[in-house]
Order: C-alpha cells, then sequence, then structure tokens
C-alpha cells in the first residue's frame, strides 16, 4: 500500500514537474500571443483614429496594418559598447540593460514593431511603447527601396526561422536587437536552459558579417557571436572618446545621425599594403636598373 502511495506521488511529482516545464517552454509564445490580443483591443481603433487618413497619399501615408504580426524590439543606441557590457554580464542582458549614452536615466529604446504598408505596398512600420499607462504610438515609418537598409522582419517570419532550429517550445524569449552602428538587427533567442542565440542580419550598406565570415539568416551561439566581433572590431574605450571622435571626424556620421564604431578589422588590408610595397619596390629597381644601364651604354 505504502509502495503503491508512493509510486503514486513520484508519477505525479514528474507530471506536475513536465507541465511546469512547458508552460515555461512556451512563454515566449504565450507573450507574443497576449501581446497581440491585447492589441486588437486596445492598440487598433487608436492607430485607425490618429494614423490612418480618410484618402492616403499613395507613398507616404499607411493604409493598413498587422497587430498580429507586431514583434518585440531594442534599439541598442549603446552598441558601440555592446562587445564590453555582453562580457560585464556574461549575457546578453548586459546589452540590452545598459544605459542610453544619450540619458544615464534611460534604458535601451524598448518598443513592439507592427508591419504596415502604404496603398502603394511600400512597406512601413508603426512603433509601439508598452507603458504602465498602456500603449502609446512613438513612431510610423515609411521605408523606401533605398533606405529600406534592415531585413524585413514579422512574427511570421521570425516564427518561422525559429522552426528551422529549435521547436517552439524550447524558446523562452525572442526579441530584435536593432545595431545601428554595426548596421545589422540581431534576432535574440534564449532557451529553456539559459543558451542565447542570435540570427543576424545587416543592413544594404553594411560589410559587418562579410568582415566577420559570418551568414545572413543563420544560427550562432551569442558568446561564439560576440567573440567573434571582438576579434574583427575594435570598440570605442569611453563615450568622451566617441563624442569626441564625432566633432573631429564628422564625415563618418551616418545618415542615421549616429557614428560607426571605428574602422572594422579587415583581413586582407595587411596583404594589400604588402602588395603596394613589393610593387613600389619593383618599380623603383627597374628605374634605377634603366638608369645604371643607359649610363654604361652612354660611357661606352
Amino acid at each position: 500500500m505504502k509502495s503503491n502511495l508512493l509510486l503514486s506521488l513520484i508519477i505525479i511529482s514528474i507530471l506536475l514537474s513536465q507541465a511546469i516545464t512547458v508552460n515555461a517552454e512556451q512563454s515566449w509564445l504565450t507573450t507574443y500571443e497576449e501581446t497581440h490580443n491585447e492589441m486588437q483591443e486596445k492598440v487598433i481603433h487608436k492607430i485607425k483614429k490618429n494614423w490612418i487618413a480618410d484618402k492616403p497619399d499613395a507613398d507616404s501615408d499607411i493604409s493598413e496594418f498587422d497587430v498580429n504580426e507586431a514583434y518585440e524590439v531594442y534599439n541598442i543606441t549603446s552598441d558601440m559598447f555592446m562587445i564590453q557590457n555582453y562580457y560585464k554580464a556574461d549575457s546578453v542582458d548586459g546589452i540590452i540593460n545598459a544605459k542610453s549614452i544619450y540619458d544615464d536615466d534611460k534604458e535601451q529604446p524598448h518598443y513592439w514593431a507592427v508591419p504596415a504598408a502604404t496603398p502603394s505596398g511600400k512597406y512601413s512600420e508603426i512603433l509601439l511603447n508598452i507603458t504602465d499607462k498602456g500603449y502609446s504610438v512613438s513612431d510610423c515609418i515609411v521605408y523606401g527601396d533605398e533606405t529600406n537598409t534592415y531585413e524585413i522582419l514579422t512574427y511570421s517570419i521570425i516564427k518561422e526561422k525559429i522552426n528551422e532550429y529549435f521547436e517552439d517550445n524550447k524558446i523562452v524569449k525572442v526579441c530584435v536587437l536593432i545595431c545601428s552602428n554595426y548596421k545589422m538587427s540581431l534576432i535574440y533567442l534564449k532557451t529553456s536552459d539559459d543558451k542565447e542565440y542570435f540570427i543576424p542580419y545587416e543592413s544594404l550598406f553594411s560589410n559587418t558579417l562579410k568582415t566577420m565570415k559570418y551568414k545572413e539568416g543563420e544560427l550562432y551561439e551569442a558568446s561564439d557571436f560576440i567573440n567573434k566581433m571582438d576579434s574583427c572590431f575594435t570598440e570605442y574605450d569611453s563615450v568622451s572618446e566617441y563624442i569626441d571622435s564625432i566633432s573631429t571626424d564628422p564625415d563618418s556620421v551616418l545618415a542615421t545621425g549616429l557614428m560607426t564604431t571605428r574602422d572594422p578589422y579587415d583581413p586582407n588590408s595587411d596583404n594589400t599594403l604588402k602588395v603596394l610595397s613589393i610593387t613600389c619596390i619593383i618599380i623603383l629597381v627597374c628605374a634605377i636598373g634603366l638608369f645604371v644601364f643607359k649610363k654604361i651604354r652612354k660611357n661606352k
């Protein structure tokens, strides 16, 4: 009797632990679905009332949007220190939770991006802030062919990408990190066993991943990704150095108004210098040889 009771308790404990684990592992989907449902109730009418014109311009006004495709975003304004910030915390939390370089009292801008479109089909995004007071639209961006410098992402695209590598219930957190100084965006994944991963995409005008010899849309462990960045790029040492670089080198300011990091390490740069040096030496030797040859011939 006692053995049967003990066996029953063990089985119940196992089933409860599995149920708790499943709930925890599904939290990223649960978070997204709950947020989308809340947006359906509290956001749609606000967007329609304040951002959808009665007669929208074909190229500059939003005519449609889908809150069910919204995804979470952190705009990493201090990404010129992201390698240092990662090492300090030994996790991506060090990047996400770093204070903004523009205001020590503020954290990285955090919002949900709602995919939208103009009547002519230009991809757009509505940026939603979520606070204790509810939802508010912080911006509405219409991208053109040339200014749409980042990979177009939606909830469905992100979910499909994750399913290439994991089962849904293995992921507990998903968001996108915008790293303007490195000109790339990172889909960030955290698993139920606390492992962290990036799926990177770079802008049309970026050579970040090419320099790292990594590929867009592929899965990398976050620690490996940051270590590779550390071997390829030199970050600013301080905010003051960053500010000084702006004042002394204004030409390096991007169209976005943000500074690039210092020039990345180019694995071919040393070879290029060697080739140029050897070429100059050959030309010099040839010139000296020609001069000596003419001198000898003249003396004869």
